[in-house]
Formats: structure tokens, C-alpha cells, sequence
């Protein structure tokens, strides 16, 4: 029995959801409820991290710090939504509706390699911000920007449970 991590306790729904759903249902979900929003907010996430450097940064010196890592997360995490968007999902659904056998066995091994390093640049941020958490003396901006990432955090956690645990998992064996 797979265990199940804490961060879906106030997401049961939508689990138990995305656990009966089709392959393209679940496809749709993704690209919906993390795509499409992640997006917008890795956009909302750098605007936050600009204005919160330029806010804060001479008192708190690791937000030059945080913004480079934000930088570089965002465009990461981009590059990694677009692969799956045009390499692997369009090929993955085609197998499903059974137009073609899916044969990117090899796309799935690298998005769970790059699932892994945005994983490790999360943590990287995580550890800058003292688990997204400002000082009590820190401005708005900052604070904002902190509960931002708490929340992206979170939910990125999701969204790569989801891939990894139920999407990638059905991905027939035969394209070994």
C-alpha cells in the first residue's frame, strides 16, 4: 500500500479525483489545476521576489540571493512544463485513446530527473528562506513573497505527486 504524504489531507477530493480518472482526465487535471496556474504564479513569484530585494535586500542581504534562485527555479520549472506539454502528454494521450503505443519511456526517466532537481532547487530555497518563513521585522513585500513560495511549495508537491505516483506509473512497460 503506498503511503500517502500529509499534503493531501486537505486535498483528499481531489486525490481520491485523480485516482479514478482516466488517463486523459488526469492529463487535463494537471495541465488545469498546476500548468496553467503555475505558471501565473512563477510570474507572480518573480514580480514578488523583485519587489521584495528592492524592499528589503540591504537589511536582509539573502533576498539578492533568493531572487537568483527564483530565477533560476522559474525557468526551470518552464522549460520542464513545456517538455511535458509538447513530448510527452500529446504521446502519452495518443496511446491511451490507442491511435499509437506509447514510446517515451525515455522523456518519462528525464521529466522524473528534472522532477528531482526542481525538487533540490525548492530545497535550496527553502533552506535561503528558513523554510519560508520572514522575520518579524521584514517588510510586506517580503512577507508576501514568503507566503507565495509556502503556497507554490505546496502545491508543486502536488502537482509532482500526481505525476509521479499516478500519471507516470501508467505508462505501459512495453515501451522498455
Amino acid at each position: 500500500m503506498q503511503t500517502i504524504p500529509e499534503f493531501w489531507a486537505q486535498h483528499a477530493d481531489e486525490l481520491a479525483t485523480a485516482r479514478s480518472a482516466s488517463l486523459p482526465a488526469l492529463v487535463r487535471h494537471i495541465l488545469e489545476h498546476y500548468h496553467r496556474p503555475g505558471m501565473a504564479d512563477l510570474a507572480h513569484l518573480e514580480t514578488l521576489v523583485v519587489e521584495a530585494a528592492l524592499e528589503d535586500a540591504k537589511r536582509f542581504p539573502v533576498l539578492k540571493e533568493v531572487r537568483d534562485e527564483v530565477f533560476r527555479f522559474a525557468l526551470t520549472l518552464r522549460a520542464h512544463f513545456q517538455k511535458e506539454e509538447l513530448e510527452v502528454f500529446p504521446p502519452l494521450l495518443a496511446e491511451a485513446c490507442g491511435e499509437v503505443p506509447f514510446t517515451g519511456l525515455d522523456r518519462v526517466t528525464l521529466l522524473e530527473e528534472e522532477h528531482a532537481a526542481v525538487e533540490g532547487l525548492l530545497v535550496r530555497l527553502r533552506q535561503l528562506t528558513g523554510g519560508f518563513d520572514a522575520p518579524p521585522e521584514a517588510g510586506p513585500r517580503h512577507r508576501d513573497l514568503m507566503v507565495a513560495l509556502g503556497a507554490f511549495a505546496e502545491s508543486l508537491a502536488r502537482h509532482l505527486w500526481l505525476e509521479h505516483h499516478l500519471l507516470f506509473s501508467r505508462v505501459p512497460a512495453s515501451g522498455y
